[in-house]
């Protein structure tokens, strides 16, 4: 059985509270799955800290492509495999005698794999009589270290939001009933997410009806559900730089949205005032099954900003957010599926197509200066921002 989880049932937790054996799998540069056995330790619910050993195939794999499975063992006949993404929490641990790097997986999928009928033995190493005492107290030096958060590297974290449901984009609409249930849902799932950490939660949107009212109602859905930490959800704040792509009208006028001028632009009159290149562009985009992948791929002879314009000004925001002196923040960006494709596009190297309504993508600080690890929909890559 497998399920989509964003935390270890009690179980699982119990066998990894205290630290145990277990073993690791990465995917190899050949497309093969590779395993090691290791130390792991849950610190919560949410997250498995795990150390392996510098300059093997396993850290290389992690560094790579951030993602790993943990096949757990325990007693009870407790056999499950944990999924998740992947990031370094500390570059060199002290109690491990062979250089090793501490990482943590964040927990999104479990398989039960126990058989009925069948019983297992808890995964352990068994020392010998000389060298136990010796090894023992290494094994509980380790555990503590891995436990301990002090001198851990910036937990900086930083989620886009597309908005919910709306029944159009022709004007500047509220959302829908379903995307109201949609918005209170993500708002649910980042308060379970950031109840992991006494992060500061700061939250911003792009300034139009169905950004605002997508961020009015997770940011309501986030104190609701962390009655005593309500404080930790700062106040709500428009940005800019998280707009959907925006055309031009006239040029006394200056960049605007599109749903707000698709009355004034899907007009005859108002295209045989433009060249040509660009009242095609118009057209084009207002008819295509899939308009922010028309932009994507068309030039709009200077009627709208381009796809490079659009990721400059969200990388540019991104840098200055990661290069706060934040140590443990959590930052929740309310914006455009327009937005999105063009970081997806630029992290992952291709557009992936539009993202469903009050989808995330999710960016982690990494120990690397000059890259975040960014995940969506299960994949996890780094990607540089400096």
């Amino acid at each position: 059985m497998s399920r989509l989880t964003a935390e270890l049932d009690a179980p699982t937790f119990q066998v990894l509270r205290d630290g145990a054996p277990t073993f690791i799998v990465t995917n190899g540069a050949d497309g093969l799955p590779h395993t090691a056995l290791t130390y792991a330790l849950a610190p919560d619910a949410k997250r498995i800290r795990f150390c392996i050993d510098l300059d093997t195939a396993t850290y290389h794999n992690l560094k790579r492509d951030a993602r790993a499975a943990m096949q757990i063992i325990g007693a009870d006949n407790r056999v499950c495999l944990v999924k998740g993404s992947t990031r370094v929490a500390r570059a060199r641990l002290q109690a491990k005698p062979s250089p090793a790097a501490l990482f943590e997986l964040q927990v999104n999928q479990i398989h039960d794999q126990a058989w009925r009928g069948v019983t297992v033995a808890p995964l352990t190493y068994t020392w010998n009589e000389l060298n136990r005492p010796l090894m023992q107290a290494m094994e509980q030096r380790l555990f503590a270290e891995m436990r301990a958060d002090e001198n851990m590297l910036s937990k900086m974290t930083v989620y886009f939001v597309r908005h919910g449901e709306v029944e159009h984009h022709q004007s500047d609409v509220e959302l829908t009933a379903r995307g109201r249930v949609q918005a209170h849902a993500v708002g649910q799932e980042l308060a379970t997410r950031a109840a992991a950490s006494d992060a500061a939660i700061h939250i911003f949107y792009s300034p139009v009806r169905r950004v605002v009212e997508t961020a009015q109602l997770l940011t309501e859905t986030l104190r609701a559900a962390m009655p005593t930490h309500a404080e930790r959800v700062h106040t709500l704040q428009p940005d800019g730089a998280l707009e959907n792509v925006r055309f031009i009208s006239d040029s006394a006028r200056g960049l605007e949205e599109p749903s707000l001028l698709y009355a004034e632009l899907n007009t005859p009159e108002f295209l045989k005032t433009v060249s040509p290149a660009r009242a095609e562009f118009f057209r084009g985009f207002w008819t295509s099954d899939d308009p922010m992948g028309y932009w994507l791929t068309h030039d709009s002879d200077g009627g709208a900003e381009t796809p490079a314009d659009v990721l400059r000004r969200l990388q540019t925001r991104l840098r200055e957010i990661f290069s706060s002196n934040a140590t443990d923040a959590l930052f929740i960006l309310v914006t455009h599926s327009g937005a999105m494709r063009v970081l997806l596009a630029s992290a992952l190297g291709a557009d992936p197509g539009e993202p469903d309504f009050c989808e995330l993508i999710v960016l982690r600080s990494a120990p690397e200066s000059n890259v975040v690890y960014l995940t969506y929909r299960e994949q996890t890559v780094p990607y540089a921002l400096f």
